[in-house]
């Protein structure tokens, strides 16, 4: 049974290994055995060989000399449930289109926590974020905005919720979501029980990332000589959008 597991725990990729790991690309046999774990059968012989030609590529950047802890993570396409998959423009609008072959569509699904995953542009490197008011937003920098809780739902269909933000007197969560135009949904209008949040991740590579460092929300990219700044009003904020108060334990 898949139960809670995640979508990388069930491909068994959310592991750390060291950068003297030499990659290996998994056999078809295996990769068919995976899908049939997870509950999902190749429909064909095409489907089969798609799956079986997944490959492990190793995603390091160009300075790298010293052993850094890698994350094992995948190339992956997300189609929703109403019929569009997701897609990053170049200037990080996010919607859905109906094109499949596109690689406005690739993103990589890097796990960044216990069933928690960021999800990254290939083609921009830009992080989708959801914010405290539930409006998703692309971020250069990798912040706790970025961080979304990967849950397995009924038929394998995925849910991605926000890590940081929930409804603050039910405590229901925010979820990534398309609706029926293929428009992205403010996390805080998207149901669990309906096809908005509905995702099924279609793998096309195994790929070990550096992990990402975890910035401030509000902090900005810094320029050539100037110091790192944050934003004036990116306060810790949580549960709708309220501020924080620091003051007060729990």
């Amino acid at each position: 049974m898949v139960g809670n597991a995640t979508v990388l725990e069930v491909w068994s990729l959310a592991s750390y290994v060291s950068t003297t790991w030499e990659p290996t690309g998994p056999t078809p046999d295996l990769l068919n055995q995976n899908l049939l774990d997870w509950g999902q059968q190749p429909t064909s012989a095409s489907d089969s060989e798609a799956f079986s030609g997944l490959r492990t590529t190793a995603v390091m950047p160009s300075d790298c000399h010293v052993h850094y802890p890698q994350l094992k993570g995948i190339v992956t396409r997300l189609y929703c449930r109403q019929g569009y998959y997701l897609q990053m423009h170049p200037d990080g609008a996010l919607d859905g289109t109906k094109d499949d072959s596109t690689n406005s569509t690739l993103f990589n699904l890097i796990p960044v926590g216990l069933r928690v995953v960021a999800i990254q542009g290939v083609k921009t490197g830009l992080y989708i974020a959801m914010n405290g008011e539930g409006y998703l937003y692309p971020s250069e920098l990798f912040t706790p905005e970025c961080k979304f809780k990967e849950s397995v739902f009924e038929n394998y269909y995925v849910i991605y919720s926000s890590m940081l933000y929930r409804q603050q007197e039910s405590g229901r969560a925010w979820f990534l979501g398309l609706n029926k135009e293929g428009q992205v949904m403010k996390g805080n209008r998207v149901k669990k029980t309906k096809p908005a949040a509905h995702f099924l991740p279609k793998p096309l590579e195994v790929a070990m990332y550096r992990e990402p460092s975890l910035h401030d929300v509000g902090e900005t990219v810094p320029k050539a000589g100037v110091t790192p700044s944050k934003s004036t009003s990116a306060s810790a904020i949580m549960n709708g959008g309220k501020p924080v108060n620091k003051s007060k334990t729990t």
